[in-house]
């Protein structure tokens, strides 16, 4: 029992309630902690003093004394219920509003032992009720006293009730109005001066069909005036008036609420009018309160200027049910239900829930609202009152936040809301800014920087999921510095806000700042000299692909021996002056670091005696013995570059040659190591030639340089031919090297290792050195060439084998022909004046799209550096040659493309003969290879562009600049020079933190990516 005792106690002191227990002497014996904080008296002083002395109430209306009641409750026994607020005095002597109950307290016989007297503060709902009685007696004085005449009228007509004036304005202040017909208390005579409603005029009243209309129809009908002839203190008098009818639901019932307006005051009226309109409107719109008031169908009617002015919306959105959309997602479900509740109930209710403010924020408010009743005292609606109390929500969230913040940290630290108000920051962000630190706590971080819509975005990313970004921040005095950013939210209380730790990086700026001068410093030269050789190889080979080709079609026609002696000269000066560009392009590349090797199975030992059969006409004429040895245990097929090593064959070959006036050259090829899938071959070129001394040796392999100048007159050459040959070995895995006197010739030899092939050598490989007769067919080729010299020597050259050829001086002119002639095959240059080859064969792809049909086309071009075979292979061209070529070059890709593509066999190709090769040298490599090469490249940037699009999208500078310099590093790889450069420049725009640039930036690099695919 004792410990029932005092579990009740603790439970009533626990409670939220006050709670006093009074003796039968009204002398407290017990009271809660709720008790004692509304009366303001401690425990120990309050126990065992009189009642009236701690819970001192008077009468709200009387302001008598109100403790007697409970006292009643001793004698008589019975519970009391105070259902009239009364108000608490304090023992500081302030009020408060309390709504009370008292029961008595009875023991085991029945008896009355004391009083428990529960009590609670109503001050705020007591506020709110006088708000609400002051606002319907306003509305009821408004009504009463309104400057116009207003009565309220049942469906038939009868006056249920009408205010002074309307009384005043039609001198029946003696006589009563309610219960009269609207026509009878207006005194309205009719035609025959009769009595209101049984003149037969009167059935046709405009006023009296309005009234049935209004009933019926529930519109209202405004301005309706009417010329009266009204019976007034037994004159006659007409007066203009004008009706105004509003239909209103009283008790349910439909009623017609109607003005009457002498027009002879309208002007005055109207005036006194707008004055009482504006006066209630003031009332309402600058109360210190968010307002709102709604219908019995629980929709809101009413919206006071300080909501919309809160929320930024328009009155037309807020109406209705507009309201609660500003309501927190996670409040609207409690809200909803706590409204619908107290509404359905009548009863008056408190909530406080998030508020969503104009600028995005949610804002506690606490939302009081109560009932309202109309004229006749029957249920309107609700009326609310809302108070922002976020900053006091917030107070206790101070002591957290220094709590997080390390005064001892060299790096900036800043909290900042979501407003991007700086909140708090530690020391170093007050010396680094130069402010004060209340200075300091007034700015918002845009005052920091000038990118302030930039800024905004990051601001969202940290609240959102973090960000790591570099920026420039600006001190007081004006000063910039460059700054590295990283931002978190976090929680503060029940607000969000952002950690930004800021870190000086103007050293670590100003080492990056030399590096990039240097490195295009670099760039520059690298790119001037790139354009000159692009320019060079442009300019030359143009006039020395007509020039080459002129002899080439002469030399086939009927010559002395003197002229063919002449041709024959002139033919080696172009091809030695064709080697020299080439040289020097290929120089070119591998200081760039863009030779390629490329991996393809291939016959060396084919590739071995065509490189002697090309070098056995020059030893024949100086006499010499050309001899070449290959090993007869080994596979001819094995995989390696065969173009890289004939270009270095040749080269070793042609000095040997060039160098040797009597004895022997040699070219042999030894096994050094064999195994299952690998063959390690050792190549050696020697000659009985003039040799070289050990003083020459440091001249041999510089570019442009030759161990005696004497010998340049008397040999020619660049000197370029052993410092390619040794670079090429060198990326093909191997060392060059040389043995050598003076006097007594030379040996160069390196070794390579291969992977042995898989193919088989069988007698139709053996097929590639017979001559290849075939029959001659009618195939037609487009050449779409503005050079007129080319256009000649291609032309001739395709007849030769038995092409039929049409010809185009430019890109539109091709168009129209294509649009009248079918052809198999297309020759199209590059560089031409108007519409180009890639414009042209851009517009040739886009109608096949139309058609369903494919054109090879082949690209004619004089460009022939690094790069310039894949990008044009990737933006439509079936193949590519560089000019001058050989003719057996171009036959080869005409024959693969047409066999390839239309499936003709071998038997219906144009014919050419061997002994055209003393002309024509077979060179260049596989089309396709070069498109199987930078397919993964493509898909890589492909890749890359659209990861740079999404850390774009989450302005991570950080990550756009990563992405970006690996696109450069892959555009760079296959000579997309116009994607490596834009991909640069956006990795620069990302260091700089300037996201606008990088995003026009990126728009260029897609576009761009899409043309070159």
């Amino acid at each position: 029992m004792h410990d029932n005792l005092k579990l009740l106690l603790l439970a009533m002191s626990s409670i939220a309630e006050g709670v006093i227990c009074i003796n039968n002497d009204s002398k407290i014996e017990f009271i809660n902690q709720a008790a004692l904080k509304l009366t303001g008296w401690g425990e120990n002083e309050a126990m065992r003093q009189p009642l009236h002395d701690v819970f001192n109430i008077i009468d709200v209306k009387t302001r008598e004394k109100a403790d007697g009641s409970f006292t009643k409750v001793l004698s008589i026994g019975k519970e009391a219920v105070f259902s009239e607020y009364m108000v608490l005095i304090t023992r500081s002597g302030s009020n408060i509003y309390i709504s009370a109950k008292a029961s008595p307290i009875k023991n085991q016989e029945g008896q009355v032992s004391g009083v428990i007297i529960t009590f609670q503060d109503v001050t705020y709902h007591r506020q709110y009720e006088e708000e609400l009685r002051i606002e319907r007696n306003n509305l009821r004085t408004q009504f009463q006293y309104a400057p116009v005449g207003m009565v309220i009228v049942d469906e038939n007509s009868v006056i249920q009730s009408a205010n002074d004036q309307y009384s005043d304005m039609f001198e029946n202040l003696n006589n009563s109005v309610i219960g009269k017909k609207l026509g009878a208390s207006l005194g309205c005579a009719g035609t025959k001066n009769s009595i209101c409603a049984e003149d037969e005029q009167c059935t046709k009243c405009i006023v009296r069909e309005c009234i049935y209309q209004v009933t019926k129809s529930r519109i209202p009908f405004r301005n309706v005036e009417k010329c009266c002839r009204l019976i007034q203190n037994g004159r006659t008098v007409i007066r203009n008036l004008k009706f105004n009818l509003v239909p209103i639901s009283i008790n349910g019932s439909i009623h017609v609420l109607i003005s009457v307006d002498d027009m002879t005051r309208y002007r005055v009226m109207e005036d006194n009018i707008r004055k009482s309109r504006d006066f209630c409107l003031t009332l309402f719109n600058d109360f210190p309160a968010l307002i709102w008031r709604s219908r019995t169908d629980k929709r809101i009617d009413y919206i006071n200027k300080r909501w919309l002015e809160f929320t930024g919306k328009t009155l037309e959105h807020e109406l209705g049910d507009g309201r609660v959309e500003s309501i927190h997602p996670d409040d609207l479900d409690t809200y909803v239900k706590k409204y619908a509740e107290s509404f359905d109930k009548h009863e008056p209710f408190e909530i406080e829930y998030r508020l969503k403010r104009f600028d995005g924020e949610y804002r506690w408010i606490i939302d009081r609202a109560g009932p309202y009743y109309d004229l006749d005292g029957s249920f309107a609606g609700f009326v609310g009152a809302c108070y922002d109390i976020t900053e006091q929500k917030q107070a206790r969230d101070v002591l957290k936040r220094y709590e997080l913040l390390s005064e001892k940290a060299s790096d900036i630290i800043l909290f900042i809301n979501i407003n991007g108000g700086i909140i708090e920051a530690n020391e170093a962000a007050v010396k680094t800014y130069g402010y004060k630190r209340q200075e300091l706590l007034s700015r918002t971080i845009y005052d920091l920087r000038k990118d302030r819509d930039l800024a905004k975005i990051q601001l969202e990313k940290a609240f959102e999921s973090g960000i790591f970004y570099e920026s420039t921040h600006y001190r007081k005095d004006g000063s910039s510095l460059p700054v590295e950013v990283s931002s978190q939210s976090t929680i503060l209380g029940d607000s969000k806000v952002v950690i930004s730790i800021v870190r000086d990086i103007t050293q670590r700026k100003q080492v990056e700042l030399e590096m990039n001068r240097a490195m295009e410093a670099t760039k520059a030269a690298y790119r001037a000299k790139s354009e000159f050789l692009a320019n060079m190889s442009h300019e030359i080979r143009t006039p020395l692909n007509g020039l080459i080709g002129m002899l080439y079609l002469t030399m086939l026609t009927n010559l002395t021996n003197e002229q063919m002696d002449n041709l024959s000269t002139a033919k080696v000066c172009a091809d030695s002056l064709l080697k020299i560009i080439n040289d020097i392009l290929d120089l070119s590349k591998m200081e760039a670091g863009k030779m390629n090797i490329e991996l393809e199975e291939f016959d060396y030992k084919v590739l071995i005696e065509k490189i002697v059969k090309v070098h056995q006409y020059r030893a024949n004429e100086k006499g010499l013995q050309l001899t070449y040895q290959l090993p007869d245990d080994l596979p001819s097929y094995i995989v390696g570059d065969p173009n890289r090593l004939q270009q270095v064959l040749n080269n070793l070959m042609s000095n040997a040659v060039k160098f040797t006036d009597r004895g022997t050259v040699s070219l042999m090829v030894n096994v050094e190591d064999y195994g299952k899938d690998f063959a390690r071959l050792k190549f050696t070129i020697e000659d009985t030639g003039i040799g070289i001394s050990r003083d020459e040796m440091d001249k041999l392999f510089k570019s442009f340089s030759q161990v005696d100048s004497s010998q340049t007159r008397r040999f020619g050459g660049t000197g370029l031919g052993l410092v390619i040959s040794r670079q090429l070995i060198e990326m093909m895995g191997g060392t060059l090297s040389v043995e050598s006197e003076k006097g007594n010739g030379s040996i160069f030899s390196f070794i390579l290792r291969f992977e042995v092939g898989k193919k088989c050598r069988t007698a139709a490989d053996n097929s590639e050195r017979g001559n290849i007769i075939r029959t001659k067919t009618n195939a037609r080729v487009l050449l779409v060439e503005d050079d007129t010299v080319n256009q000649e020597v291609i032309c001739r050259m395709l007849k030769e084998i038995g092409y039929r050829c049409d010809v185009a001086s430019c890109g539109s002119d091709a168009l129209l022909l294509l649009e009248k002639t079918d052809y198999e095959l297309c020759l199209m240059d590059i560089q031409m004046t108007g519409m180009d080859g890639i414009q042209a064969t851009a517009v040739i792809r886009e109608n096949e799209k139309k058609t369903g049909k494919h054109l090879p086309v082949i690209a004619l071009t004089a460009h022939a550096l690094q790069g310039d075979r894949e990008r044009l292979l990737s933006i439509g061209m079936d193949e590519y040659i560089a000019k001058p070529f050989q003719m057996s070059e171009l036959y080869d890709i005409m024959e693969k493309l047409i066999k390839g593509h239309y499936g003709y066999k071998d038997n219906i190709v144009p014919e050419y003969n061997s002994h055209m090769s003393a002309v024509i040298t077979k060179s260049g490599r596989n089309a396709e290879n070069c498109q199987n090469d930078i397919k993964p490249a493509l898909k890589e940037i492909d890749s890359n562009i659209e990861s740079l699009r999404l850390v774009i999208n989450t302005v991570n500078m950080q990550g756009i600049e990563r992405i970006a310099h690996d696109i450069k590093i892959l555009a760079s790889s296959i000579g997309a020079d116009k994607i490596k450069t834009l991909a640069f420049r956006i990795e620069l725009a990302a260091r700089r933190g300037n996201l606008t640039e990088v995003m026009e930036l990126f728009t260029q690099l897609d576009e761009l990516f899409q043309v070159f695919c």
